[in-house]
């Protein structure tokens, strides 16, 4: 029950989030222009703003693993294959499958994953995921505009050259590379500056969310419930078991077994949704996939750290 209590807890500000911008929208602050233009700057900005910060105060010098940081690097790539084949054999609209397969595999480790970690190990659990995602969140990103870019209804085949462009000015990427160079070059940032980058970085999620809301229709969810179970089963409770089984299989225990639960049993991230708003991909089914997954994942969590504390694994 505690755990529970405590995936609620983390949970369900993001889901509030969500129901304060739709109640916003209802009520007539929100105009269409001006959820367009606040989608980009939390794409241009603010969410690079968060992703920059976390990833260069990332302490690669205390519980680095490198045989934790493959597995992870490895197992985000198979999840984001995987993802898109299955996107391709139960879609056709190349807007859908972009959205479907991102929902299925990005998940939100900054927030979910770390919160849930140091409550498990503390500052030991939040520098070892920490460690992970400073390289898995580039990784991801790059992933994800690959992806995007190839499903773009706009462009007819694949465009290598589009995509590279894609890739190099995206600015979640240039934000997560930003942050790796900062960060190995051991950079240090002024007080003001660091006040400045951190207080930018701590509206995006909230923002982003409430933009999300204002943006959801309960009509989004006609003809989309197949969609929206398979993004969310995939992110919630195929892949993190099929990552989890594979963790225990090569002898990850305690910490090491947690960090992978964390990081792909977190639901998927309202980024996500950003992302395919301003890359032509299906953004009704990304914000759907973002506003069930962060609700339903409460309980998937505490079912997945109820089962391997039960059976000692954790």
């Amino acid at each position: 029950m505690e755990n529970l209590i405590f995936s609620l807890n983390v949970v369900l500000p993001l889901f509030f989030a969500v129901v304060i911008g739709y109640i916003l929208k209802k009520l007539g602050f929100f105009s269409e222009e001006f959820l367009n233009k606040g989608d980009k700057l939390a794409f241009k900005i603010l969410i690079p703003f968060q992703l920059f910060r976390s990833i260069y105060t990332a302490d690669f010098s205390a519980s680095y693993n490198s045989t934790l940081l493959i597995f992870c690097i490895v197992a985000l790539i198979l999840t984001g294959v995987l993802s898109t084949l299955f996107a391709l054999c139960v879609r056709k609209d190349n807007a859908v499958r972009g959205a479907l397969a991102q929902g299925m595999f990005r998940g939100n480790i900054i927030l979910i994953g770390a919160s849930l970690i140091s409550s498990m190990y503390n500052e030991e659990g939040l520098a070892a995921i920490s460690i992970v995602s400073a390289f898995l969140i580039p990784i991801l990103n790059i992933m994800c505009v690959i992806l995007l870019s190839i499903f773009d209804p706009q462009r007819k085949g694949v465009d290598f050259k589009g995509i590279l462009i894609n890739i190099i000015t995206n600015p979640l990427v240039i934000a997560g590379v930003l942050g790796l160079i900062v960060n190995i070059s051991q950079i240090n940032f002024p007080q003001f500056m660091e006040k400045t980058i951190s207080d930018i970085a701590g509206i995006a999620t909230t923002f982003a969310l409430i933009l999300l809301g204002g943006s959801f229709e309960f009509s989004d969810m006609r003809g989309r419930v197949a969609d929206v179970i398979y993004s969310v089963v995939g992110k919630l409770i195929v892949f993190p078991a099929l990552c989890m089984v594979a963790a225990y299989m090569l002898g990850m225990r305690g910490m090491e077994f947690s960090v992978v639960m964390c990081v792909f049993s977190a639901p998927t991230t309202v980024s996500g949704y950003t992302m395919a708003k301003m890359m032509n991909s299906d953004a009704q089914l990304s914000a759907l996939s973002v506003v069930f997954s962060t609700l339903f994942s409460a309980f998937t969590l505490f079912l997945f750290i109820y089962i391997s504390k039960t059976l000692g694994i954790i």
